[in-house]
């Protein structure tokens, strides 16, 4: 039970948002991307930080797989499992091996279904729409990116623990049909002001049993390397209002795996 637990907390942090994936073959990289309308400082900041992170290495990505040693917290102490997390198209597939067998979790941007041996469990997938694929960086910053309807504001030049960091506040338009409010919390995203290099995430997620209720999530991104181009943090830490909600160390990546379309579909009908 504790690792279905945990892939379905590891889900409502780093689940991505609908046609993320599709979108990325269009990565702002050159002068005439399609941006947000919003201020210029903001704008160069962003920019300038998904080239540091790789987003001209994009077009020739189909796939990224990541192999993570799991940690989370819950009243009954920590627990650590090995997930992986496979994200083709604008499917995402997590695999954790336990005591009762293997938990899958399969999401589109439609449907989210968790498989294990207790049988399926269809997940609220209107709960998961919020920053994008937040392990990775590039990938969460250019789901909004691409939205049309994003407000980006440079906030400053800022001081976060020993770092030095540039702070931009981002804004998308809420999806109504939710009937969860007229307005969403915007992401505070921070780059170091040196490396350009994600930071710090501060966002919200929604209750599956509510979605106007909403839960801050801060991930604290560290240990970058470089992988096929692509920048990525080794060392991802997720807290709720400074209390630990998880963290997780990759302990490999594959970029492009050898993925069928077949592992990323759903059982029964919805």
């Amino acid at each position: 039970m504790r690792t279905k637990h945990a892939l379905l907390l590891l889900l409502a942090c780093v689940a991505l948002p609908a046609v993320m994936w599709a979108r990325q073959s269009s990565a702002p990289t050159g002068s005439g991307s399609q941006t947000p309308t919003s201020d210029p400082q903001a704008i160069t900041v962003v920019q300038s930080a998904l080239a540091a992170m790789g987003a001209q290495s994009l077009s020739g990505v189909s796939n990224v797989q990541e192999v993570v040693s799991l940690t989370t917290y819950d009243s009954d102490g920590p627990s650590t499992t090995t997930v992986t997390i496979t994200t083709n198209g604008a499917s995402l597939r997590m695999d954790s091996q336990g005591s009762n067998g293997t938990s899958t979790l399969i999401m589109d941007a439609n449907r989210a279904q968790m498989q294990s041996a207790d049988g399926v469990e269809e997940v609220p997938r209107s709960a998961f729409g919020g920053p994008g694929f937040t392990q990775i960086p590039l990938l969460s910053m250019l789901a909004h990116w691409q939205d049309q309807g994003a407000i980006v504001k440079y906030v400053g030049e800022e001081t976060d623990g020993t770092s030095n960091v540039r702070h931009i506040r981002l804004q998308t338009p809420p999806d109504l049909t939710l009937g969860a409010g007229n307005s969403d919390a915007p992401c505070e995203i921070y780059f170091d002001s040196q490396s350009l290099l994600m930071t710090k995430l501060i966002y919200d997620i929604r209750s599956p049993a509510d979605l106007r209720k909403t839960l801050p999530i801060t991930v604290a991104y560290q240990n970058y390397k470089v992988v096929s181009g692509l920048a990525i943090p080794f060392s991802v830490t997720y807290t709720v209002r400074g209390t630990p909600l998880s963290n997780q160390v990759v302990q490999d990546v594959i970029v492009n795996a050898p993925v069928t379309t077949s592992e990323f579909q759903f059982e029964g009908a919805q």
